[in-house]
């Protein structure tokens, strides 16, 4: 069995603070790969200050806040044949996700080139029903944890988010 990832996330107004704030940023092009089964798969491109990174990730739906997860680092090579399997039908998400460390926790906020106004923020949890504490500088429009108008593939199709 795949470790469980279980997170919540937040539509957020897009503000300085969350650049400002950060401890680090990484931009992202990520790749949705054909399904197979029940299994979403996906590749991922990762620049961290001109360091890049390739993973591969499986994952299967549980629940809206519940996930099993499996990821690994591949090689550039890897990721390229992959890419060959795209899914035609769900554009790349373009990102640049910025870490926020707030009271022992670690967020995850993520600005799509396609807005101004919002962002979203995430954050991984060790049980579904733990407390978080937002950091005081986020200004949350509302939770939209397994809302699928919210997700990476339909803001990548879309370009936009819904309040829009």
């Amino acid at each position: 069995m795949a470790p469980l990832e279980i997170e919540r996330k937040f539509l957020i107004h897009l503000t300085p603070q969350i650049r400002e704030r950060a401890a680090s940023y990484t931009d992202i092009v990520q790749t949705y790969l054909v399904k197979t089964d029940d299994l979403q798969r996906r590749v991922r491109r990762s620049d961290t200050d001109g360091t890049v990174t390739y993973t591969y990730t499986l994952k299967r739906f549980l629940s809206p806040k519940v996930r099993e997860e499996y990821e690994r680092i591949i090689d550039r090579d890897e990721y390229e044949r992959l890419l060959c399997e795209a899914d035609a039908e769900l554009a790349p998400v373009v990102k640049t996700r910025y870490i926020i460390e707030y009271m022992s926790q670690r967020f995850e906020a993520d600005v799509y080139p396609f807005s101004d106004r919002y962002a979203t923020i995430e954050l991984e949890l060790s049980s579904e029903d733990q407390p978080i504490t937002l950091p005081d500088f986020i200004d949350v429009v509302k939770e939209v944890t397994g809302d699928h108008s919210y997700s990476n593939s339909v803001l990548a199709q879309t370009r936009r988010f819904p309040e829009e």
